[in-house]
């Protein structure tokens, strides 16, 4: 991947694959999957993880320049609720 991309992405539970249940944004995929996993902030996100015992996964929604990563971000939020998607994302 290059320096000067960013990943836009959803978690998934891998139980329920077809529900994604947060967006977000990273330079490194593999590192901020790690951190997912290490997350103690009180949060809907992390409260989910343990739910199901962090047994997750991702799917790569976009690549983009990192000045459009929170816009890009932003519209996979309001698309993914709209298609009745029950994310645990905090307003942007």
């Amino acid at each position: 991947m290059n320096k000067q991309t960013m990943t836009i992405y959803a978690l998934v539970d891998i139980a329920a694959p077809d529900h994604y249940r947060y967006v977000g944004q990273a330079k490194n995929i593999e590192t901020r999957m790690q951190s997912h996993r290490t997350d103690t902030a009180n949060s809907l996100k992390t409260q989910w993880l343990k739910d199901i015992n962090y047994e997750f996964t991702y799917e790569v929604l976009e690549m983009c320049v990192p000045e459009r990563a929170r816009e890009r971000e932003r519209r996979w939020i309001i698309l993914l609720i709209k298609q009745g998607n029950h994310l645990t994302n905090e307003l942007l």
